[in-house]
Parts: structure tokens; C-alpha cells; sequence
């Protein structure tokens, strides 16, 4: 009999699984709430695959991009794209996009709902994702009435209302990220936020910086009474003194922002650090007289922007010079009356100098329309 041969399985190339642990610790991470999966929208996959997308490619922080051959300043949260590249992103298992129409209808919806807000330009579309803050902001320690025990901080979470949920489901904390961490150490995660500066590429670097911080969270489920509990409070935290002060901004800049979370969250924070209605009403007064008319600056006559905590102060102290001197118009970017003095040309400079020697040697008269 002859012998059998037992030939050896070909060995396949190794499969491609993605991006490395180094290019996601560079890339960064955004947090993803499971109750998000939980909201009965979410069935929809387009809706949820749009969404991700939104939370994935808003800005961390705020600062410059260059899009379509324009330079957009975008504040954390914010992201500039037009309809069309949106649904391109949204391919079907055929490489179909969501065509611009879908995509247009798809926002307007998280728009009434809450959850984005859109603000178009002919160069493409802001979108802002409301409660961004509250739902990528580093955890801080919270007192429930249950039992709680002590895990490893992760950055990111907060227990604010989740993003993406705008039907008031009850939010419940997630659990710490486990067996994530490179060094084997306590399961805080290593990542970076989406947007942030990574500097952490050594096993040493990452243990250094998990050492440093000392979070703690407390995770436990929240029930529907400390849910209503929460949101009555949130709702008491809104004061006439804050509506007081955006109606005025709405009656000074002309705009229509509803006293909502995001149109006054920065100015409860302003009024709770001391700052008085009459300030916050004399620098939307100001920044309305100065950016009104620039077409480019107008997009930001917003009370996010203009009440911003480390905008105000400058504005606040500018606003009050710009009282004591008279309020003067701001005309082509220049305040009316104080407008920069341009430099003589090198003609009238020798005019000048000529006018000067003339005098002082009791010459032949001089004036403006003698050649040189």
C-alpha cells in the first residue's frame, strides 16, 4: 500500500482587524450611552447610524477647520458639513448613499427633537449637538441613595441627560471600561477623547498619567423618582434673572433662542459667579453694536458664544469702556471716532517737511499743490 501524505493547511494571510490599540489611543473615543440603544428611534438604523456619525465627528474642542476652501471657527460640539456629504457616509451593504433630500428630513428631525441645532450657510451647515458638555464632560463624583461602590474613573461619562434621548428615558450610568488598559493595570481606559492631544505613546507615559488623576465614579441604576427629583431641579435652575437676560439678547442681536438648557446654561453660570443682569445685558448690547454688521462675525451673536466662560471677562471689560466713552457705532469694523490713523504717504510726508523749512527759514510760500 502506498503511503499517505498528509499535506499541511495553507496558511492564510492574517486578517485585517481594524485600527491598532496605538492608532486608537491617537484617534480617541467618544462615550456612547447603552440607554441609547434603549430609545425607540434607535430601531431605525439609518437614524442611529446618523447619530453616531454626528457624536463621532463633532468637535472636542473648540478651534479652526478649513472646509471647502474656507476657514469655519467651531466651538466644542460643532461640526460644518453639507447634506450630501452626510448621506454619502450613510452607504447601504451596495455602496448607496442616502440621497441629500432623506438626509435633509433625517436632521430636521433631530432638530425637533432636540438633540442637534442647525444653523445653514451657503457653504455648508453647522450642526450642534445640545447637551454635548453634560455628555462627554469628565465624571464627577455624585451622592445617590443607593449602594454604591468605588471603581476607576472614566473619563467621559457624566450623569447628566444622556445624548440622544430626547423622549426622557431614564439615563443609567455604564460601567467602567475593564481589561482595556495596556499595562494590565486597573482597567481605566487609555484612550484620549476624540479631539484631544495625545501625548501618551509609552506602556510608562499612560501609567504615569493614570496615577495622577483620582476620580472616582459611583455607578448604580437611577430610579424614575431620583430621575424626577433631578429634572425638577434642573427645571428650578433656570431664573426669571436668566430669562430676563435672554429676552433682552433676543430683542438686541434680533434673534429667537427659546429659554432652553443650551441657549442658557452659560448664563446661569455667568449670573452664579456674581456677574449681574445689567453685565450680561450691556455685552450683548455691545457685541450686537460690534458684530451686527459683519456678516462673518454676526454667526456668532449667540448666547453660547457671547456669554462663553473664557470669552466674557474680555467682552464684559470692553463692553464697559465702550459705555464710558459713549457707545459709538462700530462702522466698517472701526469704532466710530476712534478710527486708526493711517500713515502719511511719502508725498505728503515731504510736503510736510518742506511746509516745515519754509517756515523756519522765512522763504518763498508753500502749499499743497506746489510740485517738489
Amino acid at each position: 500500500m502506498g503511503e499517505v501524505v498528509r499535506l499541511a493547511a495553507p496558511v492564510a494571510a492574517p486578517t485585517q482587524r481594524g485600527c491598532s490599540m496605538s492608532d486608537n489611543r491617537r484617534s480617541g473615543y467618544v462615550v456612547c450611552w447603552r440607554s441609547l440603544l434603549q430609545a425607540e428611534w434607535a430601531r431605525n438604523a439609518t437614524k442611529l447610524a446618523a447619530w453616531m456619525r454626528l457624536i463621532g465627528m463633532a468637535a472636542y474642542e473648540a478651534g479652526p477647520v478649513h472646509y471647502k476652501g474656507r476657514d469655519w471657527h467651531l466651538l466644542r460640539g460643532q461640526l460644518v458639513i453639507s447634506a450630501t456629504e452626510l448621506g454619502m457616509q450613510l452607504r447601504d451593504e451596495r455602496g448607496r448613499g442616502l440621497d441629500k433630500k432623506g438626509t435633509e428630513r433625517m436632521l430636521a428631525w433631530f432638530a425637533k427633537e432636540g438633540m442637534i441645532e442647525l444653523r445653514g450657510t451657503p457653504w455648508g451647515t453647522i450642526i450642534e449637538v445640545c447637551h454635548y458638555d453634560d455628555y462627554q464632560a469628565a465624571v464627577q463624583p455624585v451622592a445617590t441613595n443607593c449602594e454604591s461602590f468605588s471603581t476607576e474613573q472614566f473619563e467621559g461619562a457624566t450623569y447628566g441627560v444622556p445624548i440622544g434621548v430626547p423622549t426622557g428615558v431614564p439615563s443609567v450610568p455604564p460601567n467602567p471600561l475593564s481589561g482595556v488598559a495596556l499595562n494590565g493595570g486597573d482597567g481605566a481606559p487609555t484612550v484620549s477623547p476624540i479631539g484631544a492631544p495625545t501625548v501618551a505613546t509609552t506602556e510608562q507615559e499612560v501609567k504615569e498619567e493614570e496615577t495622577t488623576e483620582d476620580l472616582k465614579q459611583i455607578s448604580c441604576p437611577v430610579s424614575d423618582e431620583t430621575e424626577r427629583d433631578r429634572k425638577g431641579t434642573a427645571s428650578l435652575a433656570v431664573s426669571v434673572d436668566a430669562k430676563a437676560v435672554l429676552a433682552h439678547f433676543n430683542s438686541v442681536t434680533d434673534r429667537r433662542y427659546q429659554a432652553k438648557p443650551t441657549a442658557l446654561q452659560n448664563i446661569n453660570a455667568r449670573l452664579a459667579e456674581g456677574h449681574s443682569v445689567a453685565d450680561l445685558m450691556l455685552v450683548a448690547e455691545f457685541k450686537s453694536t460690534h458684530w451686527a454688521a459683519d456678516l462673518k462675525m454676526a454667526e456668532y451673536l449667540r448666547p453660547m458664544t457671547v456669554y462663553a466662560p473664557q470669552k466674557f471677562p474680555g467682552y464684559l471689560a470692553a463692553a464697559r469702556r465702550w459705555e464710558q466713552v459713549g457707545r459709538p457705532r462700530c462702522v466698517n469694523g472701526e469704532w466710530e471716532g476712534f478710527e486708526r490713523k493711517r500713515p502719511l504717504s511719502n508725498l505728503a510726508q515731504a510736503q510736510q517737511q518742506a511746509q516745515a523749512i519754509m517756515a523756519a527759514t522765512g522763504g518763498a510760500g508753500y502749499d499743497r499743490n506746489t510740485p517738489l
